[in-house]
């Protein structure tokens, strides 16, 4: 079946938009110094084997997600390949800097020979497949 395109925006938000965005970045700026001088440096939670497990089961899913969008050769891979790549330089961040001892060694050669290169290349196909679908849509008439 054909699907149809999307309406496109109302010209107001296709104006007010990126300054919503570009708001919200600066609005992080002062937020981010703000924690980085009062947040504790150790913290210790009652939920931290859920959060790794709930984020390690959206990693499978984003990366599950990859597999069927790339099966179906469906042009929505390129979200899935974004999200897939967000998600596994995260989970390498993470992993290293809350890692001690051998599990830090561990960690950072999770991140160094898996994540790290697995979000690259997730990185790359995106922009490979966002290429192809652009080079599928026909030229406009004049």
């Amino acid at each position: 079946m054909f699907r149809q395109p999307p309406r496109p925006l109302p010209r107001w938000l296709v104006r007010v938009l990126p300054w919503v965005y570009l708001a919200g970045a600066l609005a992080l700026v002062p937020w981010t110094l703000y924690l980085a001088l009062t947040l504790p440096t150790n913290y210790v939670t009652a939920h931290y084997r859920w959060t790794w497990v709930v984020f390690d089961a959206g990693l499978a899913v984003a990366l599950g997600s990859v597999g069927w969008c790339a099966f179906r050769r469906s042009p929505a891979i390129i979200i899935a390949l974004a999200v897939a790549a967000a998600l596994l330089f995260t989970d390498a961040w993470f992993d290293v800097s809350s890692a001690r001892g051998a599990d830090h060694r561990q960690a950072l050669l999770l991140a160094l020979l898996l994540e790290v290169p697995g979000g690259i290349v997730c990185l790359r196909l995106a922009h490979r497949a966002l290429y192809r679908v652009l080079d599928a849509i026909p030229p406009r008439e004049a």
